[in-house]
């Protein structure tokens, strides 16, 4: 299965992580071969053809009541009898994608390519789904378009995998040429057509506009209550300032989803924003009371407890989020922030800085905050080198320009705290 989803979170230390939902997709959009029609070599006896048929059916019989080995078994008994028989290689491959085996499915799918002569598009597909579900993006591409250009007999689903591809690929404009080819032709009621809106939508999101996002996610909630469409409707909204819509799209999203804890915390998020903070907190509670390891909630109750001085509460929260390898850089330096302040534990908010750095040696803000830590115990030099480098990796960070100004004012350095200032 393929996830990928996002949220927009507020961090302290000018740390944003950006996201939103994407469907799981599970790419094996392929009919079945039965044994009903049977392509055997020429010069297979009657005692040989009756075998061939009673291995594929039988190898059939045990696909479709999902006997992986026992399917397997007899398709290679199958394979024996006829090396070039298309049915035994596809549904073999077939079954070996289906429960993730997919160096096997591949080198079944390889072994079809040089032995079979007929729909070798449906290889091509097979293989170019394996890569995909294994997020081989780039190896995929190519064999799609190999499908297409053999007149793929499943040209449809296959623009929809393209438009998909490119959208994993970053590559926004051909992924909404490829889902608006496949919609043009997809029956109404069908949900892999709903599916296909909320992609373009997601599209339209990452080339910044809101305003088709939001057109395309309505038509993907149409008949659907799926939680994902009332995410990424409500950041969309929230991205336009439109607060009121947004809150009541994702009020309708929980009162339709109201297991789904990330719905909770993008409402929030957006009470966050616009200072009801009463209501917000509100939220952050739900959301962690439904799931209280999800990294994200865990980071925001972690920054709430800091703001309301809980301290011990809130390194709790970012220890956990650490054990969970989530919001690391985030939950490091807040640590590193809260230890600051505590000239008994100032070893705790060194070690936590240089994690920190250690995990984003190319954010300037990192370098800021570990400045920041040595211009407050009065080491200056280390402080004024430390805004050096922030400068170097991230030079519109201009509050580093002013912090250390003061640091070369604190050293009595005037003519170089003017510079900076």
């Amino acid at each position: 299965m393929l996830k990928i989803f996002l949220f927009n979170f507020g961090m302290k230390n000018n740390i944003l992580k950006k996201t939103f939902f994407r469907f799981n997709v599970f790419f094996f959009l392929f009919l079945l071969i039965s044994c009903s029609s049977i392509l055997a070599q020429e010069s297979l006896s009657n005692k040989e053809e009756k075998k061939l048929y009673e291995y594929l059916h039988n190898g059939f019989n045990f696909f479709v009541q999902n006997k992986t080995k026992e399917a397997l078994h007899e398709y290679k008994k199958a394979l024996k009898i006829d090396p070039n028989n298309h049915n035994a290689y596809y549904n073999s491959g077939l079954l070996y994608a289906k429960t993730k085996q997919f160096d096997e499915a591949i080198s079944t799918v390889n072994k079809a390519l040089l032995n079979c002569k007929e729909d070798l598009g449906s290889f091509y597909r097979l293989k170019a789904n394996c890569f995909s579900d294994m997020g081989r993006y780039t190896e995929a591409l190519p064999l799609f378009f190999k499908d297409l250009e053999g007149g793929s007999k499943d040209s449809l689903n296959v623009n929809y995998n393209v438009g998909y591809t490119y959208f994993m690929l970053k590559d926004y404009k051909n992924a909404l040429f490829y889902l608006n080819k496949f919609i043009e032709r997809k029956p109404l009621n069908d949900r892999q057509y709903k599916e296909a809106y909320f992609y373009i939508g997601n599209c339209y999101m990452e080339l910044r506009d809101c305003r088709n996002a939001i057109q395309y996610y309505d038509l993907a909630l149409a008949d659907n209550k799926l939680f994902r469409c009332y995410y990424n409707k409500a950041e969309a909204l929230s991205q336009l300032k439109r607060n009121e819509e947004a809150i009541a799209t994702i009020t309708e999203g929980i009162n339709n989803n109201p297991d789904k804890e990330i719905l909770y915390h993008k409402r929030y998020q957006i009470y966050r924003d616009i200072k009801e903070k009463d209501k917000s907190f509100e939220d952050l509670k739900k959301a962690y009371s439904i799931n209280p390891n999800e990294p994200d909630v865990l980071f925001d109750m972690g920054t709430y407890y800091s703001e309301d001085n809980r301290m011990d509460d809130a390194i709790k929260c970012y220890h956990r989020c650490i054990s969970l390898n989530q919001n690391l850089i985030g939950s490091y330096n807040n640590l590193a922030n809260i230890y600051n302040d505590n000239k008994l534990r100032s070893d705790s908010a060194e070690f936590y800085h240089k994690k920190a750095i250690d995990l984003a040696p190319d954010r300037g803000s990192s370098y800021y905050n570990f400045a920041n830590y040595y211009r407050n115990i009065d080491q200056y030099d280390q402080a004024i080198a430390l805004y050096k480098i922030a400068i170097e990796k991230t030079p519109d960070l201009s509050i580093a320009y002013t912090n250390m100004g003061i640091a070369y004012s604190l050293k009595k350095d005037i003519g170089q705290a003017i510079k900076c200032v």
